[in-house]
């Protein structure tokens, strides 16, 4: 069987290719608030490579190793492998809830689940980016402690990408439809976006192609 060659890209290329995917339009936190904005995908690259924001998510990427280390020690009880073997399985807003809300209580979180329950009366995204922010985190956090479709602590490359999971998840809160390749993400968004948020509909790449054709 012949070896499959990897392809390399350059930066170039992949700038290339996300500016003609993307059309070079993106989120923006504005005024407690999100917006679309454009701006060239090349600015982008040179504004966000040149800024201090970059160094302070780079301390942000190593203190999550950190603190994901730190909860196998403080919650002993969800870390043996037969709780970790059915933790991807569990209805955390729903038969599970009760679980979900012991671990915020002891991770001394103020989210209450029954105030962040979309309804026609209660909608989330009516508080302020920072309230919102502080809700997805404490989420987010929990199913760290529980097990919830997290990356395995050896994988610490993973562990930092996932620093970026709760503006992924904040910003399809005002979107339509929130896509990603992201197993672990998809299925965290779905639980989330599930309870706080459903009318966004969470798709995988395959799943996109289904549904641009509806």
């Amino acid at each position: 069987m012949q070896k499959r060659k990897s392809i390399k890209f350059s930066v170039e290329d992949i700038l290339d290719i996300i500016n003609k995917i993307t059309d070079s339009l993106f989120i923006h936190r504005v005024d407690e608030g999100v917006r679309l904005d454009y701006e060239s995908i090349y600015t982008s690259n040179a504004r966000v490579c040149n800024d201090i924001s970059l160094q302070v998510t780079n301390l942000v990427e190593e203190y999550r190793i950190i603190y994901r280390k730190s909860k196998e020690l403080d919650f002993p009880e969800y870390c043996n492998d037969d709780f970790k073997n059915r933790a991807n399985n569990l209805a955390l807003f729903n038969a599970d809830q009760l679980l979900l809300k012991r671990v915020l209580r002891k991770l001394y979180s103020p989210v209450c689940l029954k105030a962040i329950k979309y309804d026609n009366k209660n909608d989330i995204r009516s508080t302020t980016y920072n309230e919102i922010n502080c809700i997805i985190y404490d989420l987010i956090k929990a199913m760290d402690v529980l097990h919830f479709h997290s990356d395995k602590l050896r994988n610490e490359n993973k562990i930092r990408s996932s620093v970026h999971d709760v503006e992924h998840i904040i910003y399809a809160l005002y979107a339509d439809c929130f896509v990603t390749d992201d197993k672990k993400l998809l299925e965290r968004a779905k639980a989330i976006l599930g309870y706080v948020a459903p009318n966004t509909t969470i798709l995988n790449i395959n799943e996109l192609a289904d549904y641009i054709r509806l």
